[in-house]
């Protein structure tokens, strides 16, 4: 048992150092290929035409495939501490070790669909000329209101409740733990789901300076990682939310007096 369990961990954080590794060059790649620059904002050619590449950045499915490259980027590395938990189970052999390979694959379920969802979102805000191809957007007005929504609900009783279950999984893995394959993958769904419900705001965000823009998704990765940190993550979530508000307004006051 101790032996599967070492072979388990090791396994278990090789792929994941490979998975968020390889997606953060694809991403790079994409961006280098798409001639889109460190803010989000396709770089100007040398006769002043904006390089674009060859993806057509308007159709469901492209989008789709990027949205789903940026989500294992930047979402598996909040996936560490609720790993850590689980793997706390397998030591104290409540749960084994396919469980792990259970739960990752629900909590990646689920995040698939959130970049559906956004890719939806994107094509929709195109369309309607609120954003450029690249997931940049066209109207102050509408980055403020991107920015005042996501801060406003870094205050609400729904982002306080996904975010301790993001902190603290170890009481509703106990609760809802049932063994093998498929246990897993159930208990990946719901922590998926809090996950979601504790990160949506900072990824919708990314319409306000670009979806592309690598700076953001660097920086969302990280305040996404910290706030689910149990030692400091509390501590996190009102100042977030201020500089949120305090950003959106000042973008909202630009719009005014444009």
């Amino acid at each position: 048992m101790d032996r599967l369990l070492l072979r388990t961990r090791a396994a278990a954080w090789l792929a994941f150092f490979v998975l968020c590794l390889g997606s953060w060059a694809m991403l790079y790649v994409m961006a280098r290929d798409m001639g889109v620059g460190p803010l989000g904002f396709p770089r100007m050619s040398m006769d002043g035409d904006m390089a674009m590449g060859g993806t057509d950045m308007t159709r469901l499915l492209p989008l789709f495939g990027m949205w789903a490259i940026m989500m294992a980027a930047m979402m598996l590395p909040t996936f560490v501490p609720t790993a850590r938990v689980f793997m706390d189970l397998i030591e104290a052999e409540i749960a084994r070790p396919v469980g792990l390979w259970g739960l990752a694959t629900g909590y990646v379920w689920v995040w698939l669909g959130v970049a559906w969802i956004l890719a939806g979102a994107q094509v929709l805000f195109v369309r309607l000329g609120l954003t450029g191809v690249m997931g940049q957007s066209l109207s102050l007005w509408f980055s403020a209101a991107l920015l005042l929504a996501a801060g406003a609900y870094q205050f609400t009783a729904l982002k306080e409740f996904c975010a301790e279950r993001c902190r603290s999984p170890m009481g509703m893995f106990l609760q809802r733990f049932a063994p093998g394959l498929r246990g897993g993958i159930r208990l990946g769904l719901r922590q998926g789901i809090y996950c979601a419900g504790c990160c949506w705001g900072l990824m919708a965000i990314g319409f306000a300076g670009g979806t592309m823009s690598l700076l953001w998704m660097g920086l969302a990765t990280l305040l996404m990682v910290l706030e689910k940190l149990p030692e400091i993550g509390r501590w996190l979530t009102v100042p977030i939310g201020l500089g949120l508000l305090g950003l959106g307004t000042w973008v909202g006051w630009l719009a005014l007096t444009a």
